[in-house]
């Protein structure tokens, strides 16, 4: 509860959740709730000494700003408006770029993440929710169909309502449904690929082998000729039979003709270190660039 005194002290009067929190600039700040959540972890304080209604604090969330602070004492609600734009405190986990539709598709921690249509204005960039995660730790899209959109992540904060780990979008990112059905109920986490036509989905979830869909969702099952030890999917961006698996301790590559039935191991190896990340390379079939802990190949 943040607090606001006239008497040195003595007696306080609440400021920050009896106040309204203006998340016009940060609308992922209500968390799908409608309502802001004014901040935690806060960390810094500052009023300006030249007028008494205005006043700034910084949280884990964001820096918000009054400038009615005196009403108060009348025992108004204070007005907080979001002062820190493009400003959070996240980490992004994944990340993905169409060639048509939205800048980027970004997945965070925490907040679950943004489809980025227009970097300058934030109304246009909306968060990933209805479901919401807690991270996004997957994003991909269908090289030819790219307002088709696939994500993986967490559960949410609310564990009542986000119970989801996985969504689609079929208008590039702006609306999503929840899968139809998961590989295993603990299915969560990992990474997704989403073959170059839409038609196939292949999920790595964390400490799962990695499993495909063909009917958007609405069933799962293994992939063949995969270890169980964790891997890194991805789609050929030209090709929609083709994908690719990277084991995530660098030891192997493995590629599927199969749309992701089966795999089989490829005669290329990475450079010893562990592996890092990899992306499929727009135009060629069959192109893919790496980053292991050795070099980028």
């Amino acid at each position: 509860q943040d607090s606001y005194s006239t008497t040195g002290g003595a007696g306080w009067i609440g400021v920050g959740q009896a106040g309204h929190g203006d998340v016009r600039r940060a609308p992922w700040l209500d968390f799908g709730r409608g309502v802001a959540h004014v901040g935690h972890w806060m960390y810094a304080v500052a009023l300006d000494p030249f007028d008494a209604d205005r006043a700034y604090y910084g949280t884990g969330q964001t820096i918000w700003a009054c400038t009615n602070l005196r009403v108060a004492a009348r025992g108004e609600p204070t007005r907080w408006v979001v002062h820190a734009v493009g400003i959070e405190e996240t980490v992004p986990l994944a990340l993905a770029s169409p060639e048509r539709g939205a800048h980027v598709l970004a997945g965070t921690g925490d907040i679950s993440g943004f489809t980025v249509f227009d970097p300058a204005d934030v109304t246009e960039n909306p968060p990933l929710r209805s479901p919401t995660f807690k991270d996004t730790t997957g994003i991909d899209f269908a090289a030819q169909r790219p307002e088709l959109v696939v994500r993986v992540g967490s559960r949410g904060w609310d564990r009542e309502r986000d119970h989801d780990t996985g969504a689609y979008s079929l208008d590039g990112g702006r609306t999503w449904h929840a899968f139809g059905a998961y590989p295993d109920p603990q299915a969560r986490e990992g990474h997704v690929a989403v073959s170059a036509d839409g038609e196939t989905w292949v999920w790595a979830p964390r400490a799962l082998r990695p499993h495909v869909s063909r009917d958007a969702s609405r069933s799962f099952h293994p992939c063949g000729g995969l270890p169980a030890s964790p891997c890194r999917v991805l789609s050929d961006r030209v090709t929609p039979s083709l994908f690719y698996a990277f084991a995530c301790d660098g030891s192997a590559v493995f590629v599927s003709h199969d749309a992701g039935e089966s795999f089989e191991r490829a005669r290329s190896e990475l450079p010893r270190g562990p592996f890092a990340s990899a992306c499929a390379v727009f135009g060629p079939c069959g192109y893919v660039v790496a980053a292991s802990g050795a070099r980028v190949v």
